[in-house]
């Protein structure tokens, strides 16, 4: 089993891609828990979402279930991309 708290805290954008891919490479056939704040495409590769608010259980799913339902993983994963977007410009 693999944990990882925060691995893409504090990279660039090519950095991070690169830490991710390797997380996604290496956890073939193990558990792998990832811990982060900002969301990337890793987590689109997630067989499950876990999302937390105040230490409580808000949502749990795939990725393209948890945007469909609207609630906190949508409203997140919307500012998230909003801001990425806003950056770049």
């Amino acid at each position: 089993m693999y944990i990882y708290d925060e691995p893409n805290a504090s990279l660039d954008v090519i950095s991070e891609q690169s830490v991710l891919n390797t997380i996604y490479d290496e956890r073939q056939n193990k558990m792998t828990i990832l811990i982060v704040h900002r969301f990337s495409c890793m987590l689109e590769k997630a067989n499950k979402i876990i999302v937390l608010e105040k230490g409580e259980v808000q949502e749990t799913g795939v990725h393209e279930e948890l945007l469909k339902n609207n609630g906190l993983y949508h409203h997140l994963y919307s500012v998230q991309k909003e801001m990425a977007i806003s950056d770049e410009e």
